[in-house]
């Protein structure tokens, strides 16, 4: 059954996003899976998650190079609505400011075992939380 988990957060938060990529990276360890970033558009990465992570980690992350978090290798990979398919999305959704239309395609990615989302406001996901009742 698939997790989800709503950070709580409205407008750019770098601490939220921090906090996210904690929870991902935590459960990919102790499960051996592997992470998808998912934003609306890669201008998002110019923003506020470089800034939030550094490029280095967001150069890291465009290349798929594995990152190694408590002794474990950790595949974090980054993917737009427009560049995002069942595919290349790992098993957990790190999903950053994303749109109801993008949490519904995610929906039908059967490898996605878990989601945590960071949208940029309440509105965002009213119909994701009534959905799932979260």
């Amino acid at each position: 059954m698939k997790q989800r988990e709503i950070i709580n957060n409205y407008g750019p938060i770098p601490e939220n996003i921090r906090t996210a990529l904690a929870k991902a990276l935590i459960k990919a360890a102790a499960e051996i899976k592997s992470i998808t970033i998912i934003v609306p558009d890669f201008s998002t990465i110019e923003g506020v998650i470089t800034e939030t992570y550094g490029k280095d980690f967001i150069k890291s992350v465009k290349n798929e190079t594995p990152i190694t978090f408590s002794g474990v290798s950790i595949k974090i990979n980054i993917v737009s609505e427009r560049t995002m398919s069942s595919s290349k999305v790992g098993d957990i959704a790190l999903c950053i400011y994303v749109t109801a239309k993008i949490l519904e395609k995610i929906n039908d990615f059967y490898k996605v075992k878990d989601e945590i989302v960071v949208p940029w406001m309440e509105e965002d996901i009213q119909l994701y939380k009534k959905t799932w009742k979260l």
